[in-house]
């Protein structure tokens, strides 16, 4: 009974710390994996957003050297028409000579400012074409990566599922072996107690034959004697057969409350360790967390990042001066932000997260910093 019960709880209780691992062990991967994607997310759109400042002011630099350049082609073009007046006035007499002369540079710069015209333009087409293919190239890029993560998070979660299984596997197994050594139990119990019953009957058997022997010497009591032992005989089966079905009941029930106190024992002991598997995940992933954004911050700065970025021109435009207050609550945690104006065109944003299970972090323009530098820059 004893071996039951400890066979019972052992399985019981292997299968809960089985549920309770994977369960907390998926729900912090997903704040994590949650955490980088944002994280990449933020980087990519403020790398893309200098790429974009970089060629709108690029495009616009070539464009006002153009212009430039036709300005002079025009101012140029009208000496040469106030020169040509000029030599007409001056000689007159060779007014017919000079007048085809003029006529064919005339002809000759038009063509010139033609063909520099069509050189201009297709510079300018070539240009476009050339911004386009670069975003292109950065959209297929950007796919890629979203594609190569929407892989790594489902072999990840085909991973958790093979391991699942094959904790369902092990403790099936172990709950196999427990039915098996309890039938064994069962089978060895019945075949002692069918021995017994044979040598209870062998007994009946030589008691019943001596009597007999006893009684042939006296006729007119034999009927009454074998009536006397088929009496008896009658009674031990009935007995034997009630014990029987008493001891089927009272092991059926054992069985029964051996399940519910494990059941009771495991369901107690589930939030303790619940809690315990939590708190041991929490430091894990914290120092997971902390050396992912270690590992990012170790990286080079970007030698755009002396100016103001497209995001805090961005948060200029659309906040106040002084210090805007913005709170969110999503589902498993609370994310308050402070927009943060001092001069005009640059502000920056401060965000406070607050995950359900206690974990605390911040960030500065969508990037991870200390609780330091979030009290210090937010004071006003």
């Amino acid at each position: 009974a004893q071996n039951i019960l400890a066979h019972e709880k052992s399985w019981r209780e292997s299968r809960m710390k089985a549920e309770v691992e994977a369960k907390l062990k998926k729900e912090f991967q997903d704040e994590l994996d949650e955490d980088i994607r944002e994280k990449q997310n933020s980087d990519q759109s403020e790398a893309s957003a200098e790429a974009e400042f970089d060629r709108e002011r690029e495009l616009k630099q070539r464009r006002r050297e153009q212009e430039r350049a036709q300005k002079m082609a025009m101012i140029e073009a009208r000496k040469r028409k106030e020169q040509e007046a000029w030599e007409v006035r001056e000689a007159e007499l060779a007014r017919k000579n000079e007048e085809m002369q003029l006529a064919e540079k005339a002809r000759a710069a038009k063509m010139e400012r033609e063909k520099l015209e069509q050189e201009q333009d297709l510079a300018l087409k070539t240009e476009h074409v050339k911004i386009a293919a670069d975003k292109n190239a950065e959209r297929a890029a950007d796919l890629e990566q979203r594609r190569l993560i929407e892989e790594e998070k489902r072999s990840r979660q085909v991973a958790l599922a093979d391991e699942w299984k094959q904790m369902r596997e092990a403790a099936e197994n172990e709950r196999l072996e427990v039915q098996r050594i309890a039938d064994a139990y069962k089978i060895a119990r019945a075949a002692t107690e069918k021995i017994d019953l044979l040598r209870s009957e062998e007994d009946a058997r030589i008691r019943r034959e001596v009597e007999i022997a006893d009684a042939g010497k006296s006729a007119q009591n034999k009927a009454a004697f074998e009536e006397r032992m088929r009496i008896e005989s009658s009674e031990a089966r009935r007995k034997e057969v009630a014990l029987k079905e008493e001891n089927f009941r009272n092991k059926k029930e054992f069985e029964k409350k051996a399940k519910e106190s494990a059941q009771s024992t495991v369901d107690a002991d589930k939030e303790a360790y619940e809690a315990e598997v939590r708190t041991r995940l929490k430091g894990e992933y914290a120092e997971k967390r902390e050396e992912i954004y270690a590992r990012d911050s170790n990286k080079p700065a970007s030698v755009m990042l002396a100016k103001p970025t497209q995001f805090q021109m961005n948060l200029s435009d659309n906040y106040p001066m002084g210090v805007t207050e913005e709170s969110e609550l999503k589902q498993n945690r609370e994310v308050k932000r402070l927009i943060v104006k001092r001069t005009e065109g640059v502000a920056n944003q401060y965000s406070r997260v607050k995950w359900n299970w206690g974990g605390i972090y911040y960030f500065k323009n969508e990037q991870s910093t200390s609780k330091q530098i979030y009290d210090l820059e937010t004071e006003w």
